[in-house]
């Protein structure tokens, strides 16, 4: 079994039992049902990105975990993490798809009982209601009834899509705060985000109670420089001629690049997607004689450098507030920068091949202390010569990554 092969299987076992260790926390809260009885109890926290139908809980962290369906439920609560509440309201479920739209810009209400996550609380409150297809906001002022803000996309014709925009103007009538100004109104969008800062500054206003945030997320966006160095073996092989098949010895290479990751807005900022452009290089040579050819050593020299664009995914999986363990997978895409490979015999030269790659993957996994992080990524064969029919190769390369947050 070839060395890569070897280092794979041990990473996939290692990752496995990470997994199993670094599960997601109970967390300390409690659940209120709809027959009116309090739970105190530790609920497993997966910061729900859609409405949850179902929470994991333990009475205590030595019990055996239970679960329950949030259809039983008017309210649960995280400290110092997401609250729902159970409420009846009106809610338009209007599609946004384009395929699905109507022609009527006005809203079609119908009574429901959901449960809202709490975004904002204070002197005016904001709510939010998620599934798979739908993205809903309401809210309330003082003790004023919970009211969807009206967002409605339509068809005008076939060819134009119309928006109804009314919670702006719903908005403008509630919120009062002086430091919200007409232009804060008309360029506020239909997220969470935007919402939740608007309803924060109103509640703040004139030094207001400070209640806002439920609970504070991370930044959503990180820039971080990597360097990294690696092992790198090459075989290469030639079907017309077994002269020029040959065996690296393994090499070194370099890289250096940048990497900005967008951290998704659930699972408690457990996963990240990644854009990663780097430089790497690579070069080395190896000889092969043969007894048949005069001056029969032939010199086969790779000359290898790339532009790297990496687009990737990671799951972080958190020891503390100050550090992680983290996996990874990527594919990769090669801008080759004048990348030679050449077979040479004396002062001949043989070949002259242009380096080309197909897309490629990588798998990783480090630790992250702060701002720095550790990683090891394994890159699986892949050919450079993909441009060449009588050519065929498998570049392997075991790299080792250090990397710092710049912002």
């Amino acid at each position: 079994m070839r060395s890569y092969q070897i280092i794979l299987l041990v990473i996939v076992f290692s990752l496995s039992s990470l997994v199993c260790l670094c599960q997601i926390t109970f967390e300390k809260g409690y659940f209120i049902t709809t027959s009116n009885i309090k739970t105190e109890c530790f609920i497993k926290n997966l910061d729900w990105e859609n409405t949850p139908s179902k929470i994991k809980y333990k009475q205590s962290l030595n019990n055996e975990e239970s679960i329950i369906s949030t259809d039983s439920i008017q309210q649960f609560t995280i400290s110092d993490g997401p609250s729902y509440t159970r409420v009846k309201v009106k809610i338009d479920r209007s599609p946004y798809s384009l395929s699905k739209l109507d022609n009527s810009k006005s809203p079609k209400f119908r009574e429901e009982s959901l449960l809202l996550k709490e975004l904002v609380s204070g002197e005016a409150n904001l709510f939010g209601y998620k599934d798979q297809s739908l993205d809903r906001f309401f809210y309330s002022v003082g003790d004023g009834p919970i009211t969807q803000l009206v967002y409605k996309r339509y068809l005008k014709n076939v060819s134009d899509v119309g928006e109804n925009n009314s919670y702006k103007q719903q908005l403008k009538i509630v919120l009062n705060c002086p430091l919200l100004k007409l232009k804060d109104f008309e360029s506020l969008t239909y997220l969470d985000q935007k919402l939740i800062e608007i309803f924060t500054i109103q509640n703040q206003c004139n030094n207001g109670p400070i209640d806002s945030i439920k609970y504070s997320k991370t930044k959503s966006y990180t820039l971080r420089i990597t360097t990294g160095i690696g092992l790198s073996m090459l075989d290469v092989k030639n079907q017309t001629t077994s002269i020029k098949n040959v065996t690296f010895d393994r090499g070194i290479n370099y890289s250096i690049g940048l990497e900005l990751a967008y951290i998704l807005p659930f699972n408690k900022d457990k996963w990240e997607l990644l854009v990663a452009p780097s430089f790497q290089s690579y070069q080395n040579e190896a000889s092969t004689e043969s007894e048949f050819i005069i001056e029969g050593t032939t010199t086969s020299t790779v000359d290898y450098q790339s532009i790297i664009w990496q687009l990737g995914l990671r799951y972080r999986m958190f020891l503390n507030t100050n550090s992680n363990l983290f996996i990874n997978g990527f594919i990769l895409n090669d801008s080759t920068l004048s990348s030679k490979y050449y077979v040479t015999r004396g002062n001949m030269i043989l070949n002259d091949l242009e380096i080309r790659t197909d897309i490629a993957t990588a798998l990783g996994f480090g630790y992250r202390y702060n701002k720095l992080s550790i990683e090891l990524r394994v890159h699986p064969p892949k050919d450079i010569h993909v441009s060449y029919l009588n050519w065929s190769s498998a570049y392997t390369n075991l790299h080792f990554l250090v990397t710092y947050d710049l912002f």
